[in-house]
């Protein structure tokens, strides 16, 4: 039995003995498709066509076909491309940079129904007692429409409450391994929630809060209690990355987790935001 970084792998039995996380194949425990002369998963997550053994070896299992991209994948790929003479801290200080820009490229062509911008402004956290500074910024939209007798919404009628919450939604950006929790980045996501807070009309109508990540992370469930407190519909969102090399250049695209549950654990159906960007 071998352990690999999403899953348990029996080498006897040619089969994962945990399910698919990203339930790529109509049988849970299948391993590459059943073929593995010509495909590889590298973490147990989702497996890639092998047609390039010199790009998988380079950056660390980066193929010609899209696979989630996971932070070890970035650092080795940006450190063979763009880090000659840097430290390893300067290097990860790069990634950071690097993915960040990528989101807000691809985030500004893609997201323009929601008004989407990169930010700089800080906003005061009283947690913190300091200013936080999200990555990017978008519109909320809040709408309510007339109940029923039974109280159901009757979404044909016009809403009642049709509000736009410009800055409502709070974007924050991070190439990183494992959860994020409340006290991530020395408390800087409870920071976020206090000072979304703030804003009055995300207090009465609610927003968002989306973390872009690398694939290899998970929110934990601090994060969603501490939401609920400032508003139940203040919709905590997870975006993953995936990423291929294409003429020797790595692309990134973005997959929308939907909402997190309120078990704290993420949706498995993701849905592709739009095109890719490159690194």
């Amino acid at each position: 039995m071998e352990a690999f970084e999403l899953r348990l792998w029996d080498g006897r039995l040619g089969r994962w003995l945990t399910v698919d996380p990203y339930g790529q194949y109509f049988l849970p425990y299948l391993g590459m498709g059943n073929n593995p002369i010509s495909r590889i998963d590298p973490d147990g997550g989702h497996d890639l066509e092998y047609k390039d053994f010199s790009a998988f070896k380079k950056f660390d299992f980066i193929g010609s076909d899209w696979g989630w991209l996971t932070k070890s994948q970035l650092f080795n790929y940006t450190k063979e491309n763009y880090g000659k003479g840097l430290s390893d801290p300067q290097i990860e200080n790069l990634v950071g940079k690097k993915f960040e820009g990528a989101w807000n490229r691809y985030a500004i062509s893609n997201l323009s129904e929601v008004n989407y911008r990169s930010n700089s402004t800080p906003y005061y956290s009283e947690s913190r007692g300091r200013n936080v500074v999200p990555d990017g910024l978008g519109d909320f939209r809040h709408v309510e429409y007339p109940r029923n007798q039974n109280g159901f919404p009757m979404f044909w009628k016009r809403p009642v409450v049709d509000v736009n919450v410009r800055g409502g939604i709070w974007v924050e950006v991070k190439a990183k391994n494992g959860n994020i929790y409340n006290s991530t980045s020395q408390g800087q996501i409870a920071g976020h929630i206090d000072a979304m807070g703030r804003n009055p009309l995300i207090k009465k109508y609610g927003g968002q809060l989306i973390f872009v990540t690398t694939s290899n992370v998970s929110i934990s469930w601090s994060v969603i209690s501490a939401s609920y407190k400032v508003h139940d519909e203040l919709v905590i969102s997870h975006v993953k990355a995936k990423g291929r090399i294409s003429d020797g250049k790595l692309e990134i695209q973005y997959y929308m987790n939907s909402d997190v549950r309120d078990d704290g654990k993420s949706f498995h159906n993701m849905s592709f935001l739009g095109d890719y960007v490159k690194y």
